[in-house]
């Protein structure tokens, strides 16, 4: 008999999002995250409750894939024991386990990189400030040079907290020393999600 998950994590992300939809598709939305949650299986839904779920999906994915590795376990540890001629010796923690690397430590991955990890933070993130950013790929590479600048601490939470400030500073200043006086303007009407326009408008269903 196949083992099946009896419980899963619902972030208030996914309540938040749900609140712009009408109650038929509130219940769809929460009926797709219970269903691939728990059995990871799906099944098509309306246009708007799919494009919903596909964004909340990331993040169930990343929490199956932490429940299967932690179904399989870890190998065990064995401690080798010292040689005639050589003392035991007690073995000390390893500091660098962490993604967060310590400043005084020789550093693998880029701010940028760390940041990618959070999938769920970073994909919403991208596709609502991308379209506002003239030259995207040239505000990523100074971010990452600002980060080593600054000497900020290579945290996860105050990584993303610095690239938030640095996009909007990005984005009010990149037309101050050009010629284009109208800004393109942000078209606030219709569906978001964590920030991310999913939809012109929701048929509700009375």
């Amino acid at each position: 008999m196949v083992n099946k998950k009896s419980s899963f994590i619902f972030y208030r992300s996914f309540f938040e999002a749900s609140k712009p939809l009408g109650k038929e598709q509130k219940a769809e939305l929460f009926d797709a995250i219970c269903e691939y949650a728990l059995n990871q299986e799906e099944t098509e839904r309306e246009p708007i409750v799919n494009a919903m779920f596909a964004l909340i999906k990331p993040q169930l994915d990343a929490n199956n894939k932490r429940y299967e590795n932690g179904k399989k376990g870890g190998r065990p540890i064995t401690k080798k024991k010292p040689n005639n001629n050589q003392k035991e010796t007690k073995s000390k923690p390893n500091v660098n386990v962490n993604v967060n690397v310590n400043a005084n430590k020789e550093r693998t991955l880029t701010p940028l990189e760390i940041i990618k990890k959070d999938l769920a933070w970073w994909q919403p993130f991208e596709m609502k400030n991308k379209k506002q950013i003239e030259d995207w790929e040239k505000m990523l590479l100074d971010f990452n040079d600002k980060i080593d600048i600054e000497g900020l601490e290579y945290d996860l939470k105050k990584l993303k907290a610095r690239l938030n400030s640095y996009c909007r500073n990005w984005i009010q200043n990149q037309y101050k020393f050009s010629d284009k006086r109208d800004k393109p303007k942000e078209d606030k009407s219709g569906v978001f999600f964590n920030g991310v326009k999913i939809a012109d408008k929701i048929t509700r269903y009375v």
